[in-house]
């Protein structure tokens, strides 16, 4: 399940981050960004992002994301084995809750899977429990990223670095989405507790004052995880087609989708 959480954790990251800078663009205008990833296993790679007209789009070389705010509808599409899945965040959930049981109960069996869920669930009451201490230091930093200037700030919780953003001011996105149905829909989506800190009044009125992040680079037990700079980032319209599976790829499961598997 480490590859299906880890799209939805960095899709709520991403969406959090770009929907929530300022927001002065005129309607029906919207904006390709292109960002360039290094993972900690120095893999590259190249990811778009489409925002117009209340709807987001994540776009890859072998799978794209989208969200419609307005019909509230998800889909996930491969261009590997040219399948594609589409349905509400009720479907979602219940597809991978499904697929986690049945991976878990192959795995472990029926015991092992409810000593799983127990351990989980007593986690999940430890996690809520910790106080989250939140202190975000602008730094006397900036850096020319993209042909944008972006200007540092570190984000530390609990006395660790999680986060270190270049923000920038210049590039204000599209008010065609309302930020509290976005917000609300990733809330409901995601129960990750290590994403939680990006739900403070702390991060947020970071972004809102800061702006777009140029460069991002990610931490964890004072190693990075990845690292994302701006490649470019234009205004321009985008054809409705960008927005939904190609006629021609077939519709799948959740999971078939999600994992890549051809069949």
């Amino acid at each position: 399940m480490k590859k299906e959480s880890n799209v939805m954790k960095k899709l709520f990251h991403v969406f959090i981050l770009i929907t929530i800078a300022n927001c002065n663009v005129q309607a029906q205008s919207g904006w390709k960004i292109i960002q360039i990833t290094t993972g900690s296993d120095n893999e590259v790679y190249e990811e778009s992002l489409f925002i117009q007209d209340g709807k987001l789009k994540q776009s890859s070389q072998t799978v794209d994301v989208i969200i419609d705010f307005t019909t509230r509808k998800l889909t996930f599409i491969n261009h590997g084995n040219h399948s594609y899945w589409r349905g509400s965040k009720i479907e979602f959930e219940n597809e991978i809750e499904e697929f986690s049981k049945k991976m878990m109960i192959e795995a472990f069996g029926d015991e092992g899977y409810r000593e799983y869920q127990k351990n989980m669930d007593a986690m999940k009451v430890e996690a809520h429990g910790k106080p989250m201490d939140i202190e975000i230091k602008e730094e006397n930093e900036s850096e020319m990223i993209g042909g944008f200037n972006g200007k540092k700030h570190s984000v530390y919780v609990n006395g660790e670095l999680m986060e270190e953003l270049w923000l920038c001011s210049e590039i204000n996105l599209t008010d065609e989405i309302d930020f509290q149905i976005m917000q609300e829909f990733f809330k409901e989506l995601s129960s990750n507790d290590e994403a939680a800190y990006s739900d403070s009044e702390e991060y947020i009125s970071m972004l809102k004052n800061g702006g777009f992040p140029i460069k991002e680079i990610m931490w964890s037990f004072g190693e990075v995880i990845n690292k994302t700079e701006l490649k470019e980032a234009m205004k321009q319209k985008i054809p409705a087609s960008a927005f939904q599976a190609p006629s021609d790829y077939s519709k799948g499961s959740l999971m078939d989708v999600m994992m890549q598997q051809e069949y």
